[in-house]
């Protein structure tokens, strides 16, 4: 189990892991169980960085480092699979033709357009709370988007034969329910921990679940199923989500 969380954490994070790792694509392709342990050690990294200068910045300031560290923390590998998927959702062509903008390199206009909106409206959103409320949001942000991602892998059919592959091979029913697990788990001791509503993170909780859900539900009439870019893609897209749900529900008060 140690080896199988140590290959997950050096593909979906950039944080070094010393010694040297023997390689098996069989304990490789098991470790998005892990999914959203590597969303408390990234998410964790961000959140104390904040508790620890949060005052000596203005807010606008950690909005930035925030969205830049996760882009440093996942090696922009989601970014890579959001603007692969709008590219190919949008170029308005036929599901093999979108199959095939995929594995294109080339960014179109539309991703770079939406990618634009997609920044705005995120750093809007970390712009808008105080570090302390900024260090909770950008935890539990890390580790709710990388827990959908294995609800997607597990609920979805592949398509293709790309690294995806075998993380959808290996999804089962358990590896849902030990993801669900240390989610909620992870979450609730964050809401704890800074002294967030419970409710309120419940809330949230279910709502980003239900978002990735019916983005992916969305997505597979494009492709005909999921493939590992379409992944990358929802699971940054419920990073984005989040904050926003943190916002509006504080704002509206909710409970």
């Amino acid at each position: 189990m140690l080896t199988t969380f140590l290959l997950g954490l050096t593909f979906f994070t950039r944080i070094p892991v010393p010694g040297k790792l023997n390689f098996s694509e069989e304990k490789f392709n098991r470790a998005p169980i892990f999914l959203p342990a590597y969303g408390l050690v990234t998410g964790g990294i961000l959140a104390l960085i904040i508790e620890l200068f949060g005052r000596s910045f203005p807010g606008f300031f950690w909005a930035g480092v925030i969205i830049a560290g996760q882009i440093y923390l996942s090696g922009a590998l989601h970014i890579d699979g959001l603007l692969d998927s709008l590219d190919a959702i949008y170029s308005n062509r036929d599901r093999e033709k979108r199959l095939e903008i995929l594995k294109d390199s080339r960014v179109g206009s539309m991703a770079v357009a939406f990618f634009g909106a997609f920044l705005i409206l995120k750093y809007g959103s970390y712009a808008s709370f105080t570090p302390k409320v900024q260090a909770f949001t950008v935890l539990i942000s890390e580790i709710i988007l990388r827990g959908t991602g294995y609800l997607v892998i597990y609920s979805f059919p592949y398509v293709g034969s790309s690294l995806g592959r075998g993380f959808k091979d290996n999804a089962s029913t358990a590896g849902l329910i030990f993801t669900l697990g240390q989610t909620l788990i992870f979450t609730l001791g964050a809401a704890a921990f800074f002294n967030f509503s419970l409710i309120k993170i419940l809330i949230i909780l279910l709502l980003a679940y239900l978002f990735a859900f019916v983005v992916a539900a969305r997505w597979q009439q494009f492709f005909g199923g999921l493939t590992g870019d379409n992944y990358g893609g929802i699971m940054e897209l419920t990073g984005l989500f989040v904050p926003v749900a943190v916002l509006l529900i504080n704002n509206i008060g909710v409970v």
